[in-house]
């Protein structure tokens, strides 16, 4: 009996650390939600009106777990979290991700000089990554400009994960445009991106950036 006790109190623990509200006094956060069931699809950005690129059926479409609910960054003194809700628990560790994946990741995306441009854009600064290999997990981070890349600590509940990183970790920035999306890997060189910010999900967003501190 105790034992079961135990366990369900270390479940609500868990999933109050991986639920975005009842932010403490002194932390800054952001909420992004983002559409369901809009995998593959891409956006006018006109109307903001999905087009299909891939199948409904095919199997990217159809994992619960590469389709974004929403995506958080919060800052407290100088450690951020990151983190995401999915459509879908992500994969039991050694559970085999969809046929012809050969990895995924769930990412943030940092850039230092501006929001990204289609028309001139510029070098992604840092990337925040969780990625399943078909068998573990593992969370880093990446330093694009001197290739490094540091190992992070990440929790994870059913749909929701998070990590967490540091200020001294992105250079000392405090202001920064920020982006978050999912990204599959088949065998050696493919690749998709099946989720990332719908149009306008956040206030100052531009494309798919969006302004840090929060507006």
């Amino acid at each position: 009996m105790r034992k079961l006790v135990a366990a369900v109190l270390s479940a609500i623990v868990v999933g109050l650390l991986l639920v975005p509200s009842g932010v403490s006094a002194g932390t800054k956060m952001v909420t992004v939600p983002d559409r369901q069931g809009d995998l593959c699809k891409h956006y006018n950005w006109s109307t903001g009106e999905p087009r299909h690129v891939l199948g409904n059926n095919t199997p990217v479409v159809t994992a619960g777990y590469l389709d974004i609910v929403s995506a958080w960054l919060a800052q407290k003194g100088k450690m951020y979290t990151f983190g995401m809700e999915l459509a879908a628990g992500l994969p039991q560790e050694g559970k085999a991700l969809p046929c012809g994946m050969s990895l995924a990741t769930w990412q943030m995306i940092i850039e230092s000089a501006g929001p990204w441009d289609p028309y001139n854009p510029l070098p992604f600064a840092y990337f925040v990554t969780l990625t399943y290999d078909g068998s573990s997990y593992s969370a880093s981070l990446w330093d694009v400009d001197m290739r490094v890349m540091t190992p992070l600590q990440f929790t994870h509940d059913g749909p929701r994960f998070q990590m967490v990183f540091s200020e001294d970790s992105i250079g000392g920035l405090s202001t920064f445009w920020w982006s978050f999306d999912v990204e599959v890997y088949f065998g050696v060189g493919g690749w998709s991106m099946p989720d990332n910010p719908d149009p306008g999900a956040s206030p100052g967003q531009v494309f798919w950036d969006i302004p840090w501190p929060p507006v």
